[in-house]
């Protein structure tokens, strides 16, 4: 038994030694890193961090065998001590203060900055949704009402956006408490809180404006409210559960058309499902039917037809072909996020396995204490890895931990009269059904998962939700507790510590941190007020002021040949004509901007002005001749603006251009 436990000892201290050896020799040998070293010094580092960790592990053991720690958390703690448990339950209140805190955070920030890549396409599609017909993701017929509703402000429609997210957010969690059963105060705050505080972290990168992928986040949170419905016991709860699953569907199919397919299988799974246990079809057959018949009246008082939308979006999947050459792509993604958190994860997983196993083995106490040992570790495991990971692979990552902590608790929890073990009966597919809805928001995009993961959080919260309702009663209050606090320490840290601890900028393709911006200026011609730094204040207030001078007006035609200003025509109030953004710097970007200038009325080509640059995103001049149009010998530079973006390494200097007639 002895030397299993040396042994035991020895490998959690090699493994956490060869997983922390770059991070320490950095702090205790600064200088070089550690693979900059020779293989004789790496190997002398390791071994002497695996010794250190070894000896840690063993001296924690023995203060644990001596002083009996485990009783921190039994039922009935031994006088002197306090249950950890308690203390989490006790804090009620901090899970109201921390959540109002990171919110009021939330909307200090969202009103600030421009970005003239991203929000200016968002913008375009919002602003001038009527011009927009070369487009699969029609996310502008909602996101315009948001704009509208603000008064033609930015800010204000940011504002409005997030305060719509965060609303849906405290109804899914109040909703997910009525579905638990939750009746004290501590519960309810509990459940009402657990969702809105992640669901913050969609900003935690400050790409404020409404739009599709904010779209797809509010149809996710909807159709779970459609599932919470559907699963309560009332009179109407098949009819507004129907009705509200359509809804969701409905609404993700103008965010991202995949996401709605994949929505409507999980509903219907969802809905036969849950006939096997005699709930009626007929009540949710009426609820979808009405909120259809409600989809398609929203879309005609918006000013477009079924039709029309059709050929938008036909038009729209070919311009998307031209970006995604297979539908075996679209899965590249999935597969490779699934490796993120398994294979790329293996020396982390092993150290926790080991460390499962350690405890299992060797600590000889109760099953009752055992499993509070384990959700103990369960929650440090949840939030060391947070603070390092990324937050759309820590998602993944701390589903699969959650469900291995299932596993080990259950198999030591206790045995009724009966002997069968004490498990909560919630069925394992409603964990999955929500999971399902993650991927579903996710899938159909050929970039990184572990982006789109890492701003619907909530979704994957909402999963765990029904997973803690597999341990043991008597740990659900310290897992419920530490899983709030672990959430609001890694919200808080991702999205205000962590910039300032790397210095970094983390406002997408700003000069300096949104909580930073003071600046006010207008612009599209003084109709709007936006706050950004000095430095983008000075380069709007020259661009306008020059293309003003040179006879610009609002409306006019602009053919962005940079293939990264779709901001630039928002500022100027001008017009991008069929589709907001001629996106560069891809394989086939040419084609897709010769695709849309063809497009373009003969009128509108010969009254556009023209951006141009020399970055890689930069279209070739050569679209414009084949239109006809003598550039640049028939055209006259306005100005030129240097774009300080801070994640550049060369910040993109952009041309303003006029026609000379």
């Amino acid at each position: 038994m002895k030397l299993k436990r040396t042994l035991s000892f020895l490998i959690l201290g090699s493994v956490t030694g060869w997983l922390t050896k770059a991070q320490l020799t950095s702090f205790v040998l600064p200088g070089k890193d550690f693979f900059s070293r020779s293989i004789f010094t790496q190997g002398i580092l390791v071994t002497a961090y695996s010794v250190v960790f070894a000896g840690i592990f063993y001296l924690l053991f023995k203060l644990a065998v001596k002083y009996q720690i485990p009783a921190l958390i039994s039922v009935k703690s031994s006088q002197g001590f306090i249950q950890a448990g308690m203390i989490l339950t006790k804090l009620a209140y901090l899970r109201f203060i921390i959540p109002v805190v990171i919110w009021a955070f939330v909307f200090y920030c969202v009103p600030r900055g421009f970005d003239i890549t991203d929000n200016g396409y968002y913008l375009l599609n919002s602003a001038r949704f009527e011009d927009v017909s070369y487009e699969i993701r029609l996310f502008g017929i909602f996101t315009r009402l948001l704009y509208f509703a603000a008064g033609g402000s930015t800010g204000i429609m940011r504002i409005l956006g997030a305060a719509l997210l965060l609303s849906m957010s405290l109804l899914t969690g109040w909703l997910a408490g009525r579905h638990f059963g939750a009746k004290t105060l501590d519960k309810k705050l509990f459940f009402l809180f657990t969702p809105s505080i992640p669901a913050a972290m969609f900003y935690y990168d400050w790409l404020s404006t409404p739009n599709y992928n904010w779209l797809a986040l509010v149809a996710g949170l909807c159709l779970a409210i459609g599932f919470f419905l559907f699963y309560g016991d009332s009179r109407h709860s098949n009819f507004i559960g129907g009705f509200t699953m359509c809804i969701s569907c409905f609404i993700a199919f103008f965010a991202k058309p995949t996401t709605s397919a994949l929505f409507f299988v999980v509903s219907l799974f969802v809905i036969l499902i849950e006939r096997k246990k005699n709930n009626p079809l007929v009540p949710v057959i009426k609820g979808a039917l009405s909120a259809l018949a409600v989809g398609f009246v929203f879309v005609y008082l918006n000013g477009q037809t079924i039709p029309g939308l059709f050929e938008k979006i036909v038009r729209g999947n070919y311009a998307i072909s031209l970006f995604a050459h297979s539908i075996s792509s679209i899965f590249v993604p999935l597969i490779n996020y699934a490796a993120n958190v398994t294979v790329d994860l293996a020396v982390e997983w092993a150290v926790i396995l080991s460390i499962f196993a350690f405890v299992i083995i060797f600590i000889d106490v109760k099953p009752e204490i055992k499993n509070r040992i384990i959700i103990s570790l369960w929650l440090f495991f949840l939030l060391l890895p947070g603070l390092l990971f990324n937050a759309g692979i820590w998602v993944g990552y701390s589903f699969l931990l959650t469900v291995l902590v299932i596993l080990l608790t259950t198999e030591f929890s206790p045995r009724d009269s009966s002997g069968n073990k004490t498990v909560a009966g919630v069925s394992f597919l409603k964990p999955l059904t929500f999971l399902f809805i993650a991927l579903a928001i996710a899938f159909g995009t050929i970039n990184n998962y572990s982006y789109y993961f890492a701003h619907i959080l909530c979704i994957f919260v909402l999963s765990e939700l029904f997973l803690i309702e597999f341990l043991p009663e008597y740990t659900k209050a310290l897992a419920r507790g530490g899983f709030l606090l672990v959430l609001e320490i890694l919200v808080i840290y991702a999205i205000f510590i962590l910039p300032i601890q790397k210095s970094t900028v983390t406002a997408y393709r700003q000069d300096i941190n949104v909580w930073k911006m003071n600046t006010e200026t207008a612009i599209r011609s003084g109709k709007e007020k936006i706050i950004v730094s000095a430095k983008y204040a000075g380069v709007f207030n020259e661009l306008q002021s020059r293309a003003k001078s040179e006879g610009f007006k609002e409306g006019t035609p602009v053919i962005d040949l940079s293939g990264m200003s779709p901001g630039i025509v928002y500022i100027l109030d001008g017009r991008a004509p069929v589709y907001p953004w001629m996106a560069g710097g891809y394989a086939n970007s040419t084609q897709f901007a010769r695709n849309i200038l063809n497009d373009w009325k003969d009128d509108e080509l010969q009254q556009a002005w023209v951006l141009t640059s020399e970055i890689f995103t930069s279209l070739p001049e050569s679209l414009l001749e084949e239109k006809g149009l003598d550039f640049p010998e028939g055209y006259q530079k306005v100005t030129t603006i240097t774009i300080p973006i801070a994640s550049y390494r060369e910040h993109p200097t952009i041309t303003l251009w006029k026609p000379a007639r």
